[in-house]
């Protein structure tokens, strides 16, 4: 990225952008509906392009904006169905610019023009299932991390979104013919993420983390 610090300001309904430094750069938002302005906004995530991608939570929309703030488009309405987003708690986007939303018990997938792509995930505790998502992060292989809040864990998924980890083995070929395995994975309280500008993932949680066994 260009080292550009981007603040999605829940209660306040706008966007703050600084240096690396912490100087402020600029701002936009304001409460409402109107195409920039926010309802709410619970994160923000940018692509290597440096377009801005707002998860406009209450608006049941994601909103995106070029780096000055300028607005570009959006997509999403409230509902169920492929495409709508009930409730977008967590918003990432990959290296080719694909956009992924926590939409309140499953991902949601999307190219960065806001066309959808793909969807897994339902309510429940197995694997592949979520409780309220609140974070979603993808590494620079285009695994797919979830912080499945509810649920107490992470879920890693691979590219064609299996699910990869969370206390099993499991293994998968790429499209290279690499095999991936990952044992034992992750377990958190109340767990949250994201993906750096080098590609790592952290994950957090208010007790402990349990650090995974991952070779390629």
């Amino acid at each position: 990225g260009d080292g550009y610090v981007y603040v999605a300001e829940y209660n306040n309904h706008r966007i703050q952008k600084f240096d690396s430094d912490g100087v402020f750069v600029t701002k936009w938002g304001g409460f409402g509906t109107g195409n920039g302005q926010f309802h709410s906004p619970y994160d923000v995530a940018v692509d290597s392009s440096g377009d801005v991608y707002v998860a406009d939570t209450d608006n049941y929309r994601i909103q995106k904006f070029d780096s000055d703030g300028v607005f570009v488009t959006k997509w999403g309405s409230n509902g169920s169905g492929n495409g709508p987003i009930l409730a977008p708690s967590s918003v990432a986007v990959d290296s080719n610019s694909n956009v992924y939303v926590a939409d309140h018990y499953r991902i949601q997938k999307f190219d960065s023009d806001g066309t959808f792509v793909t969807i897994w995930g339902s309510l429940g505790s197995a694997n592949g299932q979520f409780q309220a998502p609140h974070g979603v992060a993808v590494d620079s292989s285009g695994n797919v991390y979830v912080a499945d809040t509810y649920n107490y864990r992470i879920q890693k998924f691979g590219i064609a979104h299996q699910l990869h980890t969370d206390g099993y083995t499991y293994e998968y070929s790429d499209t290279h013919g690499h095999t991936d395995r990952d044992t034992n994975a992750y377990e958190h309280i109340h767990a949250y993420g994201h993906t750096d500008a080098h590609g790592h993932t952290h994950a957090y949680n208010h007790t402990h983390i349990h650090s995974n066994t991952y070779a390629v």
